[in-house]
C-alpha cells in the first residue's frame, strides 16, 4: 500500500533576541551585541560576531545557537545542524526545539539521511515535553521517507522510536502496520492494525490496512475475512445513514447513460490499462463517460488518456458531501469504483449513495461490504457458483475474465529461455513479498528440492532491503535451500523489469494471494505459470487466466501436485520451449486482450443495471397507485401485469407482481394459482407445490391447480407425490389428462422415473392411467412392457414363479415383438416346460438374429432339450405329442446322446425340413458328422451355420481332409515379436509349470496362481510366464512375485502383438497365444510341461497327474461330445516332450493362426483347434495318443466348510477362481481365498 504522509507545519522560528544572563560578561556583551545586529538586518556582521564569539568561547552554547538559527532561517540545514547539535552539547537546552524543526523540514525536503544525523544530534539530549510531539512526527516522517526508498528494516526502526515517544498516534500505528505488512509481517501488522482501531475506530487508512493485511493471512477462514469487509461497511454505512438524500433516477431505460469511473489517480498501474486501451472502444453514442481523479494533474491529462472519456474532474481536497454533489451534479447514472480497499479510496462517498447504481470494478478482489454498492464484477473462475453469499454486492459474472490486459509499449520481444544457456531451469516470481507466506516457502522448497541443480529468482521493490532479504534467505535456508539457490531483485523500471522475465524458465505463483497483472505480464512473456486456487477469489484470478489460454494442466488441485506440475514441466524442455514461443500469440487472440469484446460485454451489463434499477423504481411508483385500490382490484391489476411481463420474457418481474398480488389478497385462488405456476417456472417446485396444495385445499374442483400440483412435483422430483395426485385429481375430474397434454406428459414422466427407481408397481398403475387418457402416446407400450418386465422379474426373484409368468405374458400381449421378453419367459418356462421355453427362445432369436446373447441362449437352450428323458419310450411319447421344431432337436440329442447316431441324424433332418433357416440344426448335425468322421458333410453344416446367423464359433471349424493337408504343409509365423527373458536350465525338478495372459490378467490373477504354487507345490519348482503386451503394472507385479516368492524360480517371456486386428475376438487371441509358443517350449525345456490358465488355484501337490497320464503324450480334462469345442478343455493341460507332442501342438498352433490371421478367429479357437488335431487322418505312428482327463480334477465351484476352509472333492486339483466370481460370494469371502489375494506371500509349507 502507499504511505500515508504524515508531515507536519514546521513552525515559525525562534527569533534570538532576548539578553541572556550568562557567567561570562564579556561574552554576555558581545552575544547582545549579535543580537541587536540582526534585529536591524545586519545578517552577516552578527553572523561574523556569533562566529567570534565561539571562537573565544566555546562553551557558550547560544553563539552556536544563534548561528544554527541563523542557517536554519537561510535554507542550510546542514550548518544548522551542526551548529545546533554544539549548542545542545554545551547544554543550551533550546537547540532540542530548533534540531526538530530541522529534522521536519529535511524529511518534508525528501533527504532522510541527513534528518537521521539531526535526530542523532538529540540522542544526547533530554527531550523536553513541549517537544515530544513535534519530534514523534519527525521521526515518522522519517519512517516514511525510508519506506517509500524499500529499507523497509530502518523505516521500523523510526517508526517504533516514533511511538516510544507518542504512543497514542494512530497514524504511526497504521503506518507502521503498512511496513509489516509488506514485508510479509502479517501477524505483527494485524495487531499494529487493531491496536490503531482501538485508538480511533474510523481511521480510512488503518482499516485498508487491517483489511488487505487479512487478504494475505493464509490461514483465515473465508467466513472471517467477509465478516472482516462486512463489518467495516456496516460502521461506514452507519455514518452515512440520512446524510443526504437519495439521488434521483429517470426511468428512461435505452436512454444514452452517463458512466463515472472514480479512482485514486487514471495514470499508472491497472487502470492505466484499462483505459488507455478498454475505453476508447467504448460506444460514445450509447454511454458518456466521466472521470474522477484525485490526482489534481489529471483534471486535464494529455492524450492518450484525455481520450478514454469526455470529462475529467479532479477529486483532490473535496469532502465526501463536496464530491456526491459534483457526482450528483454532473448526473451520474452509474458510477463505478475503481480502488475498492486501496489506500485514497472514495468508498465513504459511495456510501452516501450518489449515483442510482453503483459499481465495484478492477481496483479490488473482495467484497467491499458497503450496503450501498449494488454490483460487483467479478468473473466465474473468481467466483464460483453458491459463493455469492460471500458479498454484499450482486455478484455480476463477466464473461471469460474481469481483467482486459495489454501490454505496455515497453514490453519488448520474448526471449529465449534461460534454461538453454544456463542448462538448468529457473523457476521466478514478480509478486511482492507480503505474499510470500511460510506455506507458499515450503512449497516452492520442495519444488527446487525435485528439480536439481534449479534456482529460484524473486524480484520485488522490497528486495532492496537487505535486512528483509536476510530475512527470506533464512526462511528457505529452514527447508534446506541454500542462498546459492536463490536470486533476489530489488525494483527497476518497468521496461527493465519486462527484460528480466528473460531470467526465468517457469513463474510461481504464490497462494492464497496470487497474482493479476503480474500473471498476465509473465503470460506475455512467455513464462508458463504453475498456480494453486483455494478458497478466496483472490486465490483463483491466475487459473482463471490459464483456464481462458487452455492451460488447466498448470493448476494444482494441492501442495503435492503443485510440486509435480512444476517439475514435470521443468523436465520437458520441449514443451517450455513451445510455451516460450506460443504463449504470447495465444494470448492476443485469447478474450484477455479483446478490449472491443471486453467493453461490450461491460456496456451490456451497465444496460441491464440500468434497466433492473428503472424497473425496481417503476414498480414503487405502481405500488403506490395500487395501494389506492381495492384488494381484489389491485390483485386483478398485478396479475394482468404478470402475464405482460411474461410475456416479454422478464420471469423476475412476474414473479415479483405475482407475490405483490398475493399480499394484496391472500385467498384469491386465480393468483395463488398464478404463484405456483411462476416458482414452477422458475425451477422452484417446491415452493411452487405448497401454493398448488393450498388451492386444492381450498377448493378441490379447481382442476388447473390439480394438473399444475401434479406437473410440479414431477418436476421436483417427487415422482410418487405427483401420481398419487393424479389419481386423487383423476377421481374428482376424470377428464383431467384429456384436457391438460402437459399433465398427462407429466404423468408419463413421473412414471418412467420411479421404473428407474425400481418402483414398477406404482409406474405400471401410472402408466396404465395415461394409457386411458391417451392410449395412442409415444413409447406408452414400450413403458408398460418394461414395468412387466421388471416386475416379473421381481417376482420370479422371490420365487413367486406365477406372478412372473403372469407379468412376462402380460408384457407380450401387449406387444409380442420385443425379443428380450421371449428370452426371459424363455428362461422362465425352461425347468417346467421346455419346449414352450424353446418357442420363446427361437423367437426372441427370429426378433434379433444378430444379438449375441440371445443367440447364445438359444443355442444353449437347442443343446439341452431332450437330455431330462428318462427313456425312449417317454421320448417317443414326447414326439408323438410335440411335432415340432424343438421337439425334433430333442429327439436328435436324446438319441445321439443314446448312442443311436444314425437315428439322431434323421431326427436333425427332420428338424431342418420344418424350420431351414435355423442354424441350430446345423450346428447338431456339424458336430455329430465331426465326431463320426464324416469331415466334408460336417463343414457344409457348419459353412450353413455361418451364412444364416450372426459371426458364430462355427466359420472357425474345418475338417476337410483337403484343408488340412494344406496347413500341414503351411509354415507358423507368430504375428508378433516374441522375447525371452531370465530362460534357466532347470536342474531337480521333473517338469515344468507354464501360464500365459495379457497385461490385464496378469495384474488381476498372477499372484493367487504363485501363490498357491508356493503353498501346495513340493520344492523346487519353475514357472513360465508369458505375457502378451505387458504395461508396466504387469511388469511391476512379475517383479513383485519374483520377490515374494524366492522358492519358485520364475521365467518370463513376452510378446508384442499388434491385437486391434482381432476386434472383439482379442481375448481368443489370448487364449490362443499359449499354445502359439508351446512347440518351441517342449523343444527348449524337453522337460513334461503342465499348462494352466492363469485365474486357476493349485490345491495340491500336482505329482499324480503323471501317474494318471502313464504313457500318453499329453492329457486334457474331457468335457461333453455334443459341441466338438468341448471335446478337450484347454483349463489345465499336462503334455510330455515328444516328437508326436510337439507335431501335434505344432499343427494345433498352425490351425489357430489360419483363422486368426484370416479374420475368422472365434471363442474356443483353442478348444476347437485341439479337437481338429485330434480327428485329423494321419498314420497311427504319427497320431499322438491322448488321455483325457476326469472333468472332477477341475472345479468351478467350491465347498466352504464350518471352520472357512474350501474344498472341491478329494480328486480335485484345480480351482477355477474366475469362474467362481459371479457364482458365490462365500468363496471369495473365506479366509483361504483371501489369503491367495493378500499383497504378501503366505509362509513357506510345512
Amino acid at each position: 500500500m502507499p504511505w500515508q504522509p504524515l508531515m507536519t507545519q514546521l513552525p515559525p522560528p525562534h527569533a534570538v533576541h532576548q539578553p541572556l544572563p550568562v557567567p561570562a560578561p564579556t561574552a554576555i556583551d558581545l552575544f547582545n551585541k549579535g543580537v541587536a545586529l540582526l534585529q536591524n538586518g545586519q545578517r552577516e556582521k552578527a553572523r561574523a560576531l556569533f562566529r567570534s564569539l565561539a571562537a573565544l568561547v566555546p562553551d557558550f552554547g547560544w553563539s552556536h545557537l544563534a548561528l544554527g538559527q541563523m542557517a536554519l532561517d537561510e535554507g542550510m540545514t546542514d550548518k544548522a545542524v551542526t551548529s545546533l547539535a554544539v549548542a545542545l552539547r554545551t547544554g543550551c537546552g533550546d537547540a532540542v526545539i530548533r534540531l526538530v524543526t530541522v529534522t521536519t523540514r529535511l524529511c518534508q525536503e525528501g533527504r532522510p539521511g541527513e534528518a537521521e544525523r539531526a535526530v542523532r544530534a538529540l540522542d544526547v539530549a533530554a527531550i523536553p515535553e513541549t517537544a515530544t510531539g513535534p519530534l514523534a512526527s519527525a521521526l515518522a516522517d522519517m519512517g516514511a521517507l525510508w519506506h517509500l526508498r524499500g529499507q523497509l528494516h530502518r523505516a521500523m526502526c523510526w517508526m517504533r522510536r516514533a511511538l516510544a515517544l507518542s504512543p497514542g498516534d494512530t497514524r504511526i500505528w497504521g503506518n507502521l502496520a503498512a511496513s509489516l505488512k509488506v514485508q510479509g509481517l502479517l501477524d505483527d501488522a494485524e495487531r499494529a492494525c487493531r491496536h490503531s482501531l482501538a485508538l480511533d475506530p474510523l481511521n480510512d487508512s488503518t482499516h485498508v490496512n487491517l483489511l488487505q493485511t487479512l487478504e494475505h493471512q493464509p490461514d483465515l477462514s473465508e467466513t472471517a475475512l467477509f465478516e472482516a469487509h462486512a463489518a467495516w461497511g456496516r460502521l461506514y454505512q452507519a455514518q452515512a445513514a440520512g446524510r443526504l438524500p437519495p439521488p434521483g433516477i429517470s426511468r428512461i431505460p435505452g436512454r444514452r447513460l452517463r458512466i463515472g469511473y472514480v479512482a485514486l489517480n487514471f495514470a499508472g498501474g491497472p487502470r492505466r490499462l484499462f483505459l488507455t486501451h478498454l475505453l476508447e472502444h467504448r460506444d460514445r453514442e450509447a454511454f458518456e463517460t466521466i472521470c474522477y481523479s484525485a490526482d489534481p494533474a489529471e483534471a486535464s491529462p494529455p492524450p492518450p488518456l484525455r481520450d478514454a472519456a469526455e470529462q475529467w474532474r479532479t477529486t483532490a481536497g473535496l469532502s465526501d458531501e463536496a464530491l456526491v454533489a459534483l457526482i450528483r451534479a454532473d448526473e451520474i447514472d452509474i458510477l463505478v469504483d475503481l480502488d475498492g480497499h486501496s489506500n485514497g479510496n472514495r468508498l465513504r462517498a459511495f456510501a452516501l449513495k450518489p449515483a442510482p447504481v453503483q459499481v465495484s470494478w478492477i481496483g479490488y478482489f473482495h467484497t467491499t461490504g458497503l450496503p450501498a454498492m449494488d454490483a460487483i464484477f467479478m468473473d466465474a473462475a473468481m467466483v464460483r457458483p453458491g459463493e455469492e453469499g460471500r458479498f454484499v454486492e450482486r455478484v455480476i459474472r463477466l464473461p471469460y475474465s474481469r481483467f482486459c490486459y495489454k501490454a505496455p509499449d515497453c514490453a519488448g520481444a520474448v526471449a529465449p529461455p534461460p534454461s538453454v544457456r544456463r542448462g538448468a531451469v529457473t523457476f521466478g516470481s514478480f509478486n511482492l513479498i507480503a505474499k510470500l507466506n511460510p506455506r507458499v516457502i515450503r512449497v516452492w522448497s520442495r519444488v527446487l528440492q525435485a528439480v536439481p541443480a534449479s534456482r529460484l529468482l524473486l524480484k520485488s521493490i522490497n528486495l532492496s532491503d537487505p535486512v528483509v532479504c536476510h530475512r527470506l534467505e533464512e526462511a528457505f535456508a529452514v527447508h534446506g535451500i541454500g542462498r546459492d539457490r536463490l536470486e533476489l531483485r530489488g525494483p527497476s523500471s518497468h521496461a527493465a523489469m519486462f527484460e528480466e522475465y528473460g531470467d526465468v524458465d517457469i513463474a510461481l505463483d504464490p497462494f492464497p494471494f496470487t497474482g493479476g497483472i503480474t500473471s498476465c505480464e509473465a503470460l506475455w512473456m512467455g513464462l508458463p505459470i504453475v498456480t494453486m486456487p483455494g478458497e478466496r477469489p483472490v486465490s483463483r484470478q491466475t487459473a482463471g487466466l490459464l483456464d481462458i489460454l487452455g492451460l488447466n494442466g498448470l493448476i494444482a488441485r494441492d501442495e503435492d501436485e503443485y510440486v509435480r506440475i512444476a517439475a514435470a514441466l521443468a523436465s520437458d524442455s520441449e514443451r517450455l520451449l513451445a510455451l516460450r514461443t506460443g504463449l504470447r500469440p495465444r494470448m492476443a487472440a485469447s478474450p484477455l486482450c479483446d478490449s472491443a469484446g471486453m467493453i461490450g460485454r461491460v456496456e451490456a451489463t451497465y444496460r441491464m443495471l440500468w434497466q433492473d434499477r428503472c424497473a425496481r423504481s417503476e414498480a414503487r411508483a405502481s405500488a403506490l397507485r395500487l395501494a389506492a385500490m381495492a384488494p381484489d382490484q389491485a390483485c386483478m391489476a398485478l396479475l394482468e401485469r404478470t402475464r405482460t411481463h411474461l410475456q416479454n420474457g422478464q420471469s423476475t418481474a412476474a414473479l415479483s407482481c405475482g407475490r405483490a398480488a398475493l399480499a394484496c389478497a391472500p385467498q384469491h385462488l386465480a393468483a395463488m394459482i398464478n404463484q405456483g405456476t411462476l416458482l414452477m417456472q422458475g425451477q422452484r417446485p417446491v415452493e411452487a407445490a405448497l401454493w398448488l396444495r393450498r388451492v386444492v385445499a381450498l377448493d378441490p374442483a379447481v382442476w388447473q391447480a390439480q394438473a399444475a400440483l401434479l406437473r410440479v412435483l414431477a418436476e421436483a422430483g417427487q415422482h410418487s407425490a405427483a401420481v398419487e395426485a393424479a389419481h386423487a385429481a383423476m377421481r374428482r375430474c376424470p377428464e383431467l389428462l384429456l384436457w391438460d397434454r402437459d399433465a398427462l406428459v407429466a404423468v408419463f414422466n413421473a412414471a418412467v422415473a420411479l421404473y428407474r427407481r425400481g418402483d414398477a408397481r406404482t409406474a405400471l398403475a401410472a402408466l396404465e392411467m395415461v394409457g386411458q387418457a391417451a392410449p395412442d402416446l409415444a413409447q406408452l407400450k414400450k413403458a408398460l412392457c418394461a414395468c412387466h418386465h421388471m416386475l416379473g422379474q421381481q417376482a420370479i426373484q422371490a420365487g413367486d414363479l406365477g406372478t412372473g409368468r403372469h407379468h412376462y405374458g402380460a408384457a407380450l400381449q401387449i406387444d409380442p415383438a420385443i425379443a428380450e421378453l421371449h428370452a426371459a419367459m424363455a428362461g422362465l418356462e425352461v425347468k417346467e416346460r421346455p419346449y414352450a421355453a424353446a418357442r420363446h427362445s427361437l423367437r426372441a432369436w427370429e426378433l434379433e438374429p444378430g444379438n449375441a446373447v440371445i443367440y447364445s441362449g438359444a443355442w444353449q437352450l437347442m443343446n439341452k432339450i431332450g437330455s431330462d428323458f428318462s427313456s425312449l419310450e417317454e421320448l417317443s411319447a414326447d414326439l408323438a405329442r410335440q411335432w415340432s421344431y424343438a421337439a425334433q432337436i430333442g429327439v436328435g440329442n436324446a438319441l445321439r446322446q443314446a448312442g443311436r447316431a444314425d437315428e439322431a441324424q434323421a431326427a436333425y433332418r427332420m428338424a431342418a425340413c420344418l424350420c431351414p433357416s435355423y442354424p441350430f440344426t446345423y450346428t447338431r448335425l456339424g458336430c455329430l458328422y465331426a465326431v463320426t468322421g464324416r469331415h466334408e458333410e460336417a463343414d457344409r453344416c457348419f459353412e450353413r451355420v455361418g451364412h444364416i446367423g450372426s459371426p458364430t464359433r462355427e466359420e472357425a471349424i474345418r475338417l476337410s481332409p483337403a484343408f488340412l493337408e494344406r496347413l500341414d504343409g503351411a509354415g507358423v509365423s507368430h504375428p508378433g515379436t516374441v522375447e525371452m527373458r531370465d530362460t534357466p536350465i532347470p536342474d531337480g525338478i521333473d517338469h515344468i509349470l507354464f501360464s500365459s495372459g495379457d497385461a490385464a490378467y496378469i495384474t488381476k490373477f498372477a499372484f493367487s496362481l504363485v501363490n498357491s504354487i508356493n503353498q501346495n507345490h513340493p520344492h523346487p519348482a519353475v514357472l513360465h510366464i508369458h505375457a502378451i503386451n505387458p504395461d508396466a503394472r504387469s511388469d511391476a507385479e512379475i517383479a513383485r512375485i519374483k520377490n515374494g516368492f524366492p522358492r519358485i524360480q520364475i521365467v518370463y517371456s513376452f510378446e508384442k502383438t499388434d491385437i486391434e486386428p482381432f476386434g472383439d475376438e482379442k481375448k481368443t487371441y489370448f487364449a490362443c497365444a499359449r499354445f502359439l509358443i508351446l512347440p518351441c517350449l517342449l523343444q527348449m525345456y524337453d522337460k513334461p510341461i503342465l499348462m494352466l490358465d492363469m485365474d486357476l488355484l493349485l490345491l495340491r501337490d500336482p505329482s499324480p497327474l503323471r501317474d494318471m497320464v502313464g504313457k500318453a503324450d499329453f492329457a486334457a480334462v474331457g468335457g461333453s461330445m455334443m459341441e466338438i469345442w468341448n471335446e478337450m478343455w484347454a483349463d489345465v493341460v499336462y503334455i510330455q516332450p515328444g516328437r508326436r507332442s510337439v507335431d501335434f501342438f505344432d499343427f494345433a498352433a498352425r490351425y489357430m493362426l489360419h483363422f486368426l490371421v484370416t479374420g475368422r478367429s472365434r471363442w474356443f479357437l483353442d478348444q476347437i483347434a485341439l479337437f481338429v488335431a485330434r480327428h485329423r487322418q494321419q498314420p497311427d505312428e504319427k497320431r499322438a495318443e491322448i488321455h483325457i482327463l476326469p472333468s472332477s480334477i477341475h472345479k468351478m465351484e467350491m465347498v466352504v466348510l464350518s471352520d472357512g476352509s474350501i474344498r472341491g472333492g478329494d480328486d480335485a486339483f484345480f480351482w477355477s477362481v474366475h469362474a467362481s466370481l459371479p457364482t458365490s460370494a462365500q468363496q471369495i469371502t473365506s479366509p483361504q481365498f483371501q489369503s491367495y489375494c493378500k499383497s504378501t506371500p503366505l509362509g513357506e509349507p510345512s
